[in-house]
This record gives C-alpha cells, structure tokens and sequence, in this order.
C-alpha cells in the first residue's frame, strides 16, 4: 500500500499551457549516471554507466508527466504495474484537469515501454477544468478482494476517486471522469480544502481491509485558515455500483486536524509499524506550519495505531478530534524558517530490527543556498517516541537539496532494506541544478550524522538534463517478474523538443552498484601495472619463444606486419629500427619493453589510441576484465570478436543454453525484440552486457568461470586493479586448464 503527492507549489512560475497530442520515447545508451563504490577514497571511486529507457509524457506543455509514481497489480497477473500522472495536463477544453496513466507490467515489459507506439492500458482524464487529478495516488486493497486498488486525488474538484482492481482486466481503455462514474467518489466538505492533496491506504481498525486516508491541508477550522485536517475512510468488502460519498452527508470514520493557522495539516501522509506491534501508525507532515518565529519550519506528527485502538477512538466526530490528537500523538518540529520539515515522508525497517523507522525530509526549496536534510527516528518496540534524537543524513555540496522524495526498499537484494533519497535539484541559484536519487545501504543506528560529501552515498543516479526535477518521484517494483528489483525514476520538468511535459526513466533491475560494496580495494602496492603485467605474461606463458617464428617474420616485413597499428597510433615517433619504438612510454632501456612490444606484435595489446600520442602507460594499474582478456588470448583460449562478429557469433547460438547453477542463460536471439548482446548473462552482478561499455565482458568472464579460472562469488569488481594474488591464481587455473586440453 502506497502513498505518493505531488505539490502544486512547485508550479509558482506556470505561465501558460499549450496542447497538442502524442507520446514519445527516447532509449539511448549515452551514460547518465553512475555507481560510485561507497567507502573508498574519491580518487579511487570506479563509476560506470547503464542503458536505461527515458519515457516522456504527451505533449501537453507542463502537464508533469512523472509527477507522482506508485505500483500495484492491478489486472491480477503477478507482474506489478505502474501508475504515472500528469497533474497538470490539459486537454483541449479542459485545462489542467490532470491525467493519470496505468502501464501494465509483463514479460516484456521494458521492450514495449522503449516503443514510441506503446500506449497506456488505462488512461484516466480528470473531470473540470484545474481539477489536477494524480495530485497525488495510492495503491490498496480497499474492498477485500485481494486485489489492489488505485486511489487518486484531485484536489482542484475535491474529490478522491478510486478504481478497483479486476481480473482479466480490458486494456487500453481511456476513462474521463465528466463522464464516466468510477467505483468509489468521495467528496470533501468545503471547496476550498483542498481534498486529496494527499492520500495514503492503510488498515487503521484492523480488519484486514486497507482504509483510505485523505487530506485537506486548506481546510478551516473556527475562525483559522488552512489549518488541515486529515480524513479515514473505512474500506468495505462491499460498495453499491459506482458508489458516490459526500463527506458531508456520510461523514469520514476518523478526522485528525491540525491545531494552528497555515499548518496545512496533511500535506505529506506515510504509514508504517514504528513500534512493532502489527498496528498501522501514521505520519503527518505540515511542512508549512510555524514554530514560533520560524515561518514554515514545519512539523510531523506521528499517531500510534496502538494508542488509537487502546482507546477506543476508532469511531467519533469532528468534536471529540482534539482529545483524539492530543492523546495519541508525538509532534516533531524544526526551529529554521523554511525548513519544510516533513515535506517526504516514508517508512521502513532500516535496521531490521521488527520495527520500522520513520524518514523525513527538511527541503528548503525557498532558501537559497540552504542544504537539504534528511532524518530518521528509529523505531522501536513498545517505544514513546517522546524526546527521541534525530539521526540525520546531508548531501555532498552546501547546495544539495536532499529531500524531495524519500523511500525504503531492498534495492540490492542483500536482506537489508535501502534508504532512497530524492534530491531534484539544487538551492535556487546554484549554478548545477541536476537532479539526483541516492541510495544508501547502511545507515548505522548510533550514527548521527550521515555526510555524502565524506562517505558517499552507495549509489547515485543523475538525471538526463538540469532543471528536469529528476528524483521528484520513484518507485521501486518487479515489473517484468524476473526477481529483480526494477526502478522508475520522475522529472516532471523535463523538456521534450522544447516543450516541458514530463518525463520518467525505467531502469530494470538488478539495480546493484558495479562493485561490491564490502570489497576493499587492496593497498597500491600489491597493485600489478601494466608494464609488470606483461613481463610475467610473456615468461609465464612463454610468448617471445612458442611464437618466435612468428615475430622474426613480422621484423622482416615491418610495413606490412604494423599496417593496422599504424593506422590507429597518434604517436608521431613511432619507428621500426634500428630498435622498435611503439610507444612514446616504453623505451629499448624499460624492463618491459621486450613484453610490451612482444604483446603488440601478436595483437594482444596496444596503446591508449584516443589519447594525444597514443601512450601504453605501463606504470598504470591494469583493471581485472583486461587482464583477464590479455591472460586468455595470450594463452590461445579465447581470441578477441569485435562487436559485429560476437553478434553475428551469437545468432547463430539458436539452441544454445548453458545452465550453471547460477543461470548464465542466453536468449533465444531468433526473438526479434531481444539484443543478444544486451541479453548476455553472467554469474557476476556488477557485470551486465546491457551497459554499452560492458558488452564485451561476459564472453571473458563466462568462459573463464566455466572453465575454473575466476571462481564462484558475487561480484567479479571488473575494473578494480589486478594484484599479484589475483595474477597467480588465475595462472593456475589456465596451466590446469591448458593441461586437461591438450
């Protein structure tokens, strides 16, 4: 159950809106993000890049496409499916009455999602003008038929609509809301209230049935403006068809108020366990509120679902809800004017403790050059919650507006859930202002204070283009049900041939950091360079005499025998007597230089020919996926394939499956719409042939897996330095190998 907002308020600057039609994809493999390895020193970070699919919205000029995200399964297949919407979308005559789109999840989920025909299965229109639906969403089962529920706010009409899950659903289908009656209309008290700025679905009295909570951070109370207050509306195992609810007429189950003026009670809306006791408790931000002197510091109330039910105040009006509020819940505040504090909310059990812990975010968006926070309670059992210190996590600059969304979820797989972070831009009038998502995979308890700006954060992800508000909104799911965790990832504000209408990227999983996170890296002195690399391949290997023959002749017929290396070397020295000079590093006098030159002339190795003069660079450390390149070919084992022969030596594997017992499958390639480079698999999760500069690796890695060489461990860490430890044991393996085969 799911509850996802998106704020009007980031919308201060919509001058005007233009409509037109059609939807538009762009998959690329231009690298946009990157994996930095957390706990290493910066210099010593290896990064890398992913292929992942950029999806823009219809083109309706600011309609934020990928404003709010949420999943749930709503046709009953087993594949989770993703809800995207466009709170400000317009049609033609009906101007920001909001869109909300249903993608459904299947086998081929992310090969249909990178086609630009690829239409939604359900597309839901809002019913007025400026009603904003997919103002925010919710996933739930709020009928008891085991199936999930879409519940979506458009606060413009104050109104909150829900759709029932159904088997065998009919798709694509288009809904529009002045027309068609959905399964369950709820309508606030006062139009001005703002109702279903947030909605969240949860079971509060314990039936097994989820309850829908809704907000309405503008609605009066007495003589004070936009106080907020938060409505509970009981799920039901049965509603009359196309079931319309007045509030006014059949009052909420709960309503929680906020206590002061410009509170705006409700703005933000989570739910969790903090305390353990399988009771739902909630979390209510009022990011705005006043503390005193601080102007919208902000404030977050967490109301316990035990105290709730202990007292017995699952069922009262509007008149008793201050008893109600003041019994049951615990205020946490901020003392800085415009903090926003509470303006992301999420639950989850970070330390795996049986209790989840509540994350909350402080966004200063209005402070220039204020930095974002992020903090945590930890929950714990049977626990008050009274006087609680805040551990707190900051990001890497002054600048970094940590915050716009939060999220817990077991990213890598590892058992240990995962604290994402949004951060979809910077402090208004900073010079970067590119969108973020962090994740952090440890977040100790007696940690205080997190700096990303010391200990980076585990992975970071970093939108296609500034201003985009990348890392406004995500969701985490298994979308194509292949185990893995995929991610979809919001920027509402990014720009499609000059109009801004939105934007989401899908990334399918696994998402896990290339590199494995407990790996460190060995001290640099056991680190093999390149140069001292090829002087122990040539002797252990015994190049210069097995291939003699070879390389006399290539001395006589220089011309001929350097014609490739020629063409390809920016190095304007390069000659072939008296003595070979190849490199402008690599000198007759180096203790290399006989390996190195050796190498070259067997078309084992060459230089760095993109660089000015094209230099060998001996002295640098030589990653582990080369040498294991360089080892094997050097042995005759596995010869180099460029891309369009592995290709082509793919497509003809149309047969061909190797199982090992951790399924390195290939693909039927004869599936027009699977890449059989991309859809190379290995043992390893840091490598992934999907990634453009990867795709080369499995070849390597897999022959030398099944052939004993590398051996049976999660991550193979391919661009990590070789040592002397690495070079020995792989040495062996291939001696073993060479011996079986002979």
């Amino acid at each position: 159950m799911i509850f996802r907002r998106w704020n009007p308020l980031h919308l201060l600057l919509l001058i005007s809106l233009v409509f037109t039609s059609g939807q538009f994809v762009h998959a690329d493999s231009k690298p946009y993000y990157k994996y930095p390895l957390a706990l290493l020193p910066d210099d010593k970070v290896p990064t890398s890049s992913q292929d992942s699919i950029e999806r823009q919205g219809s083109s309706s000029a600011f309609g934020q496409f990928g404003a709010v995200l949420v999943k749930g399964d709503f046709n009953n297949d087993s594949f989770d499916d993703l809800a995207v919407s466009s709170p400000y979308y317009s049609t033609k005559d009906k101007k920001h009455c909001g869109m909300v789109e249903v993608y459904f999840g299947g086998d081929n989920f992310f090969v249909s999602m990178a086609q630009p025909e690829r239409k939604p299965d359900l597309q839901i229109f809002g019913s007025t003008i400026e009603s904003q639906l997919g103002t925010s969403l919710a996933v739930g089962d709020i009928t008891g038929d085991s199936l999930d529920d879409l519940i979506i706010g458009s606060p413009g009409s104050n109104t909150v609509y829900a759709l029932y899950g159904r088997k065998n659903m009919v798709a694509p289908r288009q809904y529009d809301f002045s027309s068609f009656s959905p399964d369950w209309t709820l309508r606030g008290t006062d139009p001005e209230e703002r109702f279903g700025f947030a909605v969240d679905a949860t079971d509060l009295n314990g039936d097994h049935i989820a309850d829908i909570l809704i907000s309405a951070p503008f609605s009066r109370k007495d003589q004070m403006k936009r106080v907020g207050k938060v409505y509970g509306v009981y799920g039901k195992t049965y509603t009359p068809s196309f079931y319309n609810q007045n509030m006014l007429h059949v009052p909420a189950d709960l309503v929680f108020w906020g206590s002061r003026q410009d509170d705006r009670f409700g703005i933000s809306l989570a739910h969790g366990d903090i305390d353990g006791d399988n009771k739902a408790d909630l979390a209510v931000g009022s990011y705005m509120a006043t503390n005193g002197t601080s102007k919208q510091a902000g404030t977050v109330t967490l109301i316990q679902g035990s105290k709730l039910l202990s007292k017995n105040k699952l069922e009262f009006n509007e008149q008793n809800s201050d008893e109600l509020n003041h019994d049951t819940s615990t205020l946490l505040t901020a003392d800085k004017s415009f903090d926003w504090f509470g303006y992301s909310l999420a639950f989850g059990d970070l330390n795996s403790d049986g209790a989840d812990d509540l994350v909350m975010s402080a966004f200063p968006f209005l402070r220039n050059n204020k930095q974002g926070n992020v903090y945590i309670l930890w929950g714990e059992k049977n626990g008050s919650f009274q006087d609680k210190k805040l551990s707190r996590i900051i990001g890497p600059s002054e600048t970094s507006l940590l915050g716009s969304a939060v999220g817990v979820a077991d990213l890598d797989h590892d058992g240990a859930p995962d604290l994402l972070i949004g951060a979809a831009t910077s402090s208004p009038g900073n010079d970067e202002q590119f969108g973020k998502l962090y994740a952090l995979s440890v977040f100790p308890r007696n940690k205080d204070l997190w700096d990303f700006s010391k200990i980076p954060a585990d992975l970071t992800i970093t939108g296609r283009a500034e201003k985009d508000w990348f890392g406004n909104s995500f969701v985490i799911a298994d979308f194509d049900n292949d185990g893995n965790r995929d991610i979809v990832i919001g920027a509402p504000n990014s720009r499609n041939n000059g109009v801004t209408t939105g934007s989401v990227e899908l990334i399918q999983g696994p998402i896990i950091p290339h590199g494995d996170a407990s790996y460190t890296l060995p001290a640099p002195s056991d680190f093999l360079s390149r140069g001292s690399f090829m002087v122990q391949v040539n002797k252990s290997l015994k190049l210069d005499e097995k291939n003699k023959e070879f390389i006399d002749s290539c001395m006589e017929n220089t011309e001929f025998c350097f014609f490739q290396f020629s063409s390809q070397t920016k190095f304007s020295n390069l000659r072939y007597s008296p003595s070979l000079r190849l490199y402008p590093d690599v000198r007759p006098s180096d203790p290399y230089y006989k390996a190195i030159n050796i190498a070259t002339i067997l078309g084992i190795v060459h230089g760095y020919s993109d660089e000015p003069n094209s230099p060998f660079h001996p002295e640098k450390p030589i990653s582990r996926i080369h040498a294991l390149k360089i080892l094997l070919s050097s042995a005759g084992m596995l010869p180099w394939k460029d891309y369009s022969d592995l290709r082509n030596e793919l497509l003809k594997r149309t047969d061909e499956k190797v199982a090992i017992n951790r399924n390195i499958i290939n693909r039927d390639p004869r599936d027009k719409n699977v890449d059989p480079i991309a859809s190379q698999k290995t043992p390893y999760l840091d490598i992934s042939a999907r990634i453009s500069y990867m795709w080369w690796y499995p070849r390597y890695v897999n022959f030398a897996y099944l052939s004993g060489i590398i051996n049976d461990s999660v991550f193979f860490q391919p661009d990590a330095p070789l040592t002397q430890k690495d070079f020995d044991q792989w040495m062996t393996g291939i001696n073993e190998y060479l011996s079986r085969h002979q």
